[in-house]
């Protein structure tokens, strides 16, 4: 089975005051995020990534994260796709799609660029059943 999920590049969080606040996700702004701001915006994706993700169940898996840049501005890849990774990993096993978001059930991660997509920036996310059975745990 393979299925395909989009998440965007960007949330809108409510800070203090009730101003909302467009916060990127990416590992660079992450660095300056405080614990209450991280937990906010990995609600608000889980909440997202909840609405694609109800019903679908998995085994072993490998995921593919695709970033599609809104512009042709030069970006670091691997700063949006890893936080994607985790806050998405989390969202599986949250919305119980995945047992466990450990080497066990996901086999292999890969992180690549896609095409331009103006103002329309996202990352999209594929994930490949590669096996239908449990993994055996070594003792």
């Amino acid at each position: 089975m393979e299925k395909c999920y989009s998440m965007p590049l960007y949330l809108h969080v409510r800070r203090r005051k009730g101003i909302w606040v467009k916060d990127s996700l990416n590992f660079n702004e992450a660095k300056k995020w405080n614990y209450r701001l991280q937990h906010k915006l990995k609600m608000e994706y889980e909440k997202l990534a909840g609405l694609q993700i109800r019903g679908d169940k998995f085994g072993i898996v490998e995921i593919v994260f695709t970033l599609i840049p809104p512009d042709n501005i030069r970006r670091d890849r691997a700063n949006f796709t890893s936080i994607h990774e985790k806050f998405f990993c989390d969202a599986l096993v949250k919305n119980k799609a995945l047992k466990d978001d450990n080497d066990f059930y996901i086999k292999r991660s890969i992180h690549e660029t896609g095409p331009i997509d103006k103002g329309k920036g996202r990352v999209e996310i594929t994930v490949r059943d590669i096996h239908e059975k449990e993994p055996i745990r070594p003792l």
